[in-house]
């Protein structure tokens, strides 16, 4: 899906809407969807890779560090820029209002997170403004499509404001930063008063140190026996606090690991405000194992159950909050016990988990990507390489027509009309209101745009957002979706094709054939049959085939054009013979064909994968053994390509594989196997992964041996980003992997690929990248071949020795001639080649 999202908060701001948006922008894209974020003030113009848009702003009354957006014409220009299937509101106020009417105008639905409470804020800071503001923010709620609220008493607050779409969604944590682990006896000895005894227990608040947090009720605390207050955070009530509070320990703002040892460090969390909408800061300490009290009003209720989770005091109560703390400081026992239970309850609250929920059940019933109006013609991105067309169309096919209803294979679309008589692509996640322009691509491949500027032309085919009518039009519809790892699971994320299964059907009024091309775990097509069995209205005329692809990522449209054969798994004769009538250009060429059942067709592709990553691994397990018994790799695995039974193809030592295919089709192949109940069978995939990675953290070992043991300071080039050569493709990509590792051990890593650095820069930011090898090389202690570009295997050890700091190379593709290297002067170490001359 594409989302934007216009938020009233974002980095280099530090609050709640900031921390939501974060973790929502870089899960949609861990899994694949595509995200803008337009934001208030000055700050970074993208995050993570993905694109942020500055509008103008000015400081708020009394609390100047945090910009309010302006009405900005720049709002609307980047949402029909942008054309998103749906426009999220964080919590909406004025840069929001904005957004929401700019996308009521571009016809795109709107879901609006309402998570701050602006009348209360009013209150609490005397702006004389609160029932103006309360009104403003019930209107636009109202007019939103869709209002997610994280508490039952948020609900209960815009229900009495006339939200009648309101539905609740609760915020997440980051389970992987959070935990009883980060507990340090170092961090508390620091805090703890000197000469104190070994019983001072640690009261802790993290938070702003604002009247609207009701931070003066601490003071309850001040004398509290057997404890001391730390105080996490900063904010205009920190002088009040700092007088009256004189034996609390104040920290300051921390972030990321420090905040997180900081909770895990605490005996008891308390949080004394009763005006929040949720309360992140509650779900933190309760993932920290730290025992709870809060206020019993706002978001707590639903976070925190009294006696069981942690206590929560009467906030109008006099020194209820003392009464609570003291409590939980006599009580050891009852301390263990609500933060146990507690770190039980929030176990299933991460972020992807709330943001997966967020997209299927808020933003996929909304969207409207194939029939919304004035939506702008987008064109897809395209990783292949170039490959050569034909130089003339092959024999008119005399098939039925054809819809191609796809997310992720534009290879196909590009090159399909070159044969088909008339065909009809359509998009689940790039609407298209018109046909695409004549020649228009933004493929990288040459190849694939020559096949676009010939084949896209109205006279052969027809692009179009309306599911009815491509379901009017084809007697064949092809899906052709990604089926992308899922995130925190080996297993295949197939709601891109489950999703264009079911919106195609209910508009199945005629006899067709519905054919699957995406890579699937065995058994997935007899489930989605059973889909179109149940939802399209002409039942069994409708079938569903599967036909799998054999795409080599750089080499796409010749392999669409010329298949090495063509699988049919069918369940029928006539479905058999329809997908022949589709292919028979293909078929006279002499393309040879199985039609098979529907599970072989599936397994087809997955075992393929699964061969050629074992082939990959195998001879990278024999590198690992040849370092070890100072043999070489290379050697050896040009004596064993003699042997016609084992061939040499796939037989290169060396990184190993990645990209968006390999890694991913063989998880997910294990992950199928063991639901299956036969594990056991594909087992040793799991070694041919293990060995997969074993080579990136080896890569990383041979550099850091040639500087002595120690990366801290030293300047690594990488030639390479790409996960093979000929692609801009950094999915999943080794020399990436190597790089991210050098750098998280200490080392200045700079980055140079012909084509991919684009595309590394969004996904690895933390790198530094360069514009030609030499740049990169400059001044650096180890060169890494990482990525076997021609252009690397053509460098010049005398030339390059000129720019670097020493001359230490390392060879992880097994590409360079040593002798010509070392005869320059360089050392030269290669994965699975003993060392020395």
């Amino acid at each position: 899906m594409r989302v934007a999202i216009v938020t009233e908060s974002f980095l280099p701001q530090v609050n709640g809407v900031t921390n939501t948006v974060r973790q929502v922008v870089e899960h949609l894209d861990r899994t694949g969807h595509e995200a803008l974020v337009i934001a208030p003030g000055p700050g970074p113009s993208e995050h993570r890779g993905v694109p942020v848009v500055r509008v103008r702003s000015v400081g708020l009354p009394r609390y100047r560090s945090f910009p309010i957006g302006l009405p900005d014409a720049a709002v609307e220009r980047a949402l029909a820029a942008f054309a998103p299937d749906v426009v999220h509101l964080a919590s909406p106020i004025v840069l929001g209002a904005v957004g929401l009417r700019a996308a009521r105008r571009l016809g795109i639905p709107t879901v609006a997170v309402y998570q701050t409470d602006i009348a209360g804020f009013a209150r609490h800071y005397r702006l004389r403004a609160d029932v103006p503001v309360a009104r403003w923010v019930g209107r636009l709620h109202r007019r939103a499509d869709r209002t997610l609220v994280p508490s039952r008493s948020s609900y209960a607050q815009l229900e009495a404001m006339g939200v009648d779409d309101l539905h609740l969604w609760r915020r997440g944590v980051s389970l992987d930063l959070f935990g009883p682990e980060r507990r340090s006896e170092e961090r508390r000895a620091a805090w703890s008063r000197p000469r104190s005894t070994d019983g001072e227990l640690l009261v802790g608040y993290v938070g702003r140190l604002a009247a609207e947090k009701q931070v003066r009720r601490l003071r309850d605390l001040a004398d509290l026996p057997g404890t001391r207050l730390v105080l996490v955070g900063d904010g205009p009530e920190r002088g009040w606090l700092e007088r009256h509070l004189p034996g609390a320990r104040f920290t300051g703002m921390l972030g990321g690991e420090e905040l997180a040892t900081a909770f895990a460090s605490l005996d008891v969390f308390v949080h004394p405000g009763e005006a929040e909408t949720f309360c992140q800061t509650v779900q933190e300490a309760q993932a920290s194992g730290v025992p709870v009290v809060a206020a019993a009003a706002g978001g707590p209720l639903d976070l925190v159950e009294h006696g069981r989770t942690g206590l929560l005091y009467d906030p109008h109560g006099p020194r209820s909050l003392r009464a609570a703390v003291g409590r939980l400081a006599d009580a050891p026992s009852l301390r263990a016990e609500l933060a146990a239970a507690a770190l039980a309850d929030v176990a299933g609250r991460s972020w992807g988990h709330l943001v997966d929920e967020l997209v299927e059940k808020h933003y996929r019933p909304l969207a409207r990507p194939l029939s919304r109006p004035g939506a702008t013609a987008r064109s897809p991105d395209v990783l292949e390489e170039e490959s050569p067309c034909p130089s003339s169309r092959p024999p008119a096919c005399r098939a039925s027509p054809s819809s191609a209803l796809d997310t992720s294979e534009p290879p196909t679309r590009s090159a399909w009309p070159s044969w088909a008589t008339r065909s009809w692509p359509s998009t689940r996640t790039a609407p298209r209101s018109r046909p695409w322009p004549r020649a228009s691509s933004h493929s990288t491949s040459p190849a694939c745009r020559r096949c676009s500027a010939r084949a896209w032309t109205p006279d052969v085919s027809v692009s179009h957002t309306d599911l009815a009518e491509v379901a009017a039009f084809g007697d064949v519809h092809f899906v052709c979706t990604g089926t992308p790892q899922l995130p925190g699971s080996m297993g295949a994320d197939l709601s891109q094709v489950e999703s264009v299964v079911r919106s195609l059907a209910p508009y199945l009024f005629r006899s067709c054939l519905v054919v699957g091309k995406s890579t699937v775990p065995v058994g997935t097509a007899e489930r989605l049959d059973a889909i179109l069995q149940e939802a399209a209205p002409s039942g069994s005329d409708v079938e569903l085939a599967w036909n799998p692809e054999f795409l080599r990522e750089g080499h796409a449209v010749e392999d669409t054009l010329r298949p090495s054969r063509l699988v049919f798994g069918v369940s029928s004769e006539r479905a058999r013979l329809v997908l022949e009538d589709a292919f028979r250009p293909l078929l006279d060429a002499g393309v040879p064909m199985l039609a098979t059942d529907l599970a072989t067709a599936e397994l087809v592709k997955v075992a393929a994968n699964a061969f050629l990553a074992t082939k990959i691994s195998f001879i990278n397990a024999m590198a690992e053994v040849c370092e070890s018994a100072g043999a070489d790799v290379r050697d050896l695995a040009t004596a064993l390509a003699h042997d016609d039974r084992i061939g040499g193809r796939f037989l290169k030592p060396g990184l190993g594989f990645g990209g968006g295919c390999l890694p991913k089709d063989i998880r997910a192949f294990i992950h199928r196997a063991e639901e299956l109940g036969t594990g056991h069978s594909v087992a040793f995939l799991r070694e041919v992964d293990a060995i997969n990675q074993r080579r990136r953290s080896r890569t990383v070992d041979l550099v850091r041996e040639e500087v002595g043991g120690d990366l801290r300071g030293v300047r690594v080039c990488v030639l390479g980003a790409a996960f093979k050569p000929h692609s801009d493709d950094t999915r999943d990509a080794p020399a990436l992997d190597v790089a991210a590792q050098l750098h998280d051990a200490g080392a200045e890593v700079v980055v140079f690929d012909p084509r991919a650095l684009d595309n590394a820069r969004r996904s690895h930011p933390q790198l530094h990248y360069a514009g030609s090898a030499l740049e990169a090389a400059s001044g650096a202690r180890v060169v890494a071949l990482l990525t076997e570009w021609d252009q690397f295997r053509a460098l010049d050890p005398v030339v390059l020795a000129r720019v670097v700091a020493s001359r230490h190379v390392v060879d992880a593709r097994n590409v360079l001639d040593a002798r010509t290297w070392r005869e320059a002067g360089w050392s030269l170490r290669a994965l699975g080649c003993a060392d020395g001359p």
